[in-house]
């Protein structure tokens, strides 16, 4: 009886080992460039909000260097919006907050004397007193709010080819030419002489910058910013356009003086990261922002590849990648060969997602497109996070009522 008593206890150990391993391994780490909030270090005070919780279930907040979204839970008014839409708490990458959270129950809360410090910490104090919703303290004797996003003068990434580089890293550095400027997460300087490369990393990957030689006949800084697309309201480009990947990508060059350059002498090469699954879009394709007339405009010859879309242009604005969510039909572009494996866009066309393989294309052109996928290929996908608990506590269930069942029949004999 003591070793089946033993018995029991390793098989209930196991199951939960696996659950607190498959959490442990499944945990997705944020980044100094988009941050998120700490489980541990939380809680702000509200002279009217009481105890704010800006790590909350079901909701957080996400922090880039353009500015905060997501929403944190008041205990006494409930949700507090940090990026609504007619307003939206901005950050200047330095850790300068500014603009207004709305929360539900009391309205505006002024987020422009609050700063975030070189260790990840909020500090100052939000809203005013003579408001509704009061003022937030996000320095108090139990008060602490911290991120791991960081400024860009305390981040660890250095912009220097000769710098320390290993890994995958450093083979992509070998391809480079010597005479290329390469930066990684932070405004890069390019002189007239040299080619450039800047890298801003993404949760779905890289954006990349590629400056040839003599883009500009004077030196530039050149920076890359990544903005959730509910911090703006600018039009779509055609009717259920849908921004992949919620974002607008802002890509910028400066002046020694400070001023904007938006054309160049050459074309910049642009790359912007894919999602992982697309079988449930269609009309996939890149478009520039027209300030002047404030309209989309697409982009043509752009180059799809597995995880990702590259065009060039001569000038810098904002950009995004559009498509329309669709159940059972899938864009697939009338491709010609493109470089390394790549395709060029010539025009679109929709197919059903059948068990079928079917192709897409016209036949005065070579053809470069996958079969669409099956049903049973869709279903097939990574399992999530949430799958693997669930099938870990389904066996755990099973096994228990197994062992269970066991000595109920060791008893009656």
């Amino acid at each position: 009886m003591r070793y089946r008593k033993l018995n029991i206890g390793i098989t209930l150990i196991i199951p939960f080992s696996l659950l607190l391993f498959a959490g442990a391994a499944l945990h997705a780490e944020a980044s100094e460039t988009y941050g998120t909030i700490d489980a541990v270090s939380r809680y702000a005070w509200g002279e009217n909000l009481g105890w704010i919780n800006f790590h909350p279930q079901g909701g957080g907040l996400t922090i880039t260097d353009s500015g905060i979204s997501g929403y944190a839970w008041s205990e006494h008014s409930g949700w507090i919006n940090f990026s609504p839409t007619h307003g939206g708490v901005t950050n200047d990458s330095s850790g300068q907050l500014g603009d207004y959270a709305w929360s539900s129950g009391l309205g505006w809360i002024d987020f422009s004397h609050v700063t975030i410090s070189t260790t990840g910490k909020f500090t100052g104090i939000a809203g005013t007193a003579s408001t509704t919703p009061g003022r937030i303290n996000f320095d108090c004797t139990h008060c602490s709010v911290v991120t791991d996003w960081r400024p860009l003068s305390a981040r660890t990434i250095t912009p220097s080819v000769q710098g320390s580089i290993t890994g995958s890293t450093a083979a992509a550095f070998a391809l480079i030419p010597q005479d290329t400027l390469f930066a990684e997460n932070i405004p890069l300087l390019i002189d007239p002489n040299k080619q450039g490369q800047l890298t801003q990393s993404t949760p779905v990957g890289p954006v990349i910058a590629q400056v040839p030689k003599n883009a500009s006949p004077h030196p530039f800084t050149l920076s890359i910013n990544v903005i959730p697309h509910t911090s703006i309201d600018l039009p779509l480009p055609f009717s259920d356009a849908l921004p992949l990947n919620s974002v607008y990508y802002e890509i910028n060059a400066f002046d020694a003086d400070g001023r904007a350059l938006h054309t160049f002498s050459v074309p910049i090469t642009i790359t912007l990261p894919l999602p992982r699954s697309l079988q449930f879009y269609r009309r996939l394709s890149v478009h520039w922002y027209d300030e002047s007339n404030h309209e989309w405009v697409k982009i043509p010859d752009a180059i799809f590849s597995t995880n990702s879309v590259t065009f060039s242009v001569t000038h810098l604005t904002r950009f995004a990648i559009y498509a329309t969510r669709a159940d059972t039909l899938v864009s697939r572009p009338t491709v010609i060969q493109g470089p390394q494996g790549g395709a060029i866009v010539t025009e679109e066309k929709t197919v059903d997602i059948t068990p079928q393989a079917m192709t897409v294309g016209r036949t005065d052109v070579t053809r470069n497109v996958r079969p669409a996928p099956s049903t049973a290929t869709i279903k097939s996908g990574a399992l999530t996070r949430e799958d693997i608990l669930i099938l870990i506590f389904i066996t755990f269930i099973a096994m228990l009522a197994h062992i269970l069942a066991r000595q109920r029949s060791a008893h009656k004999k």
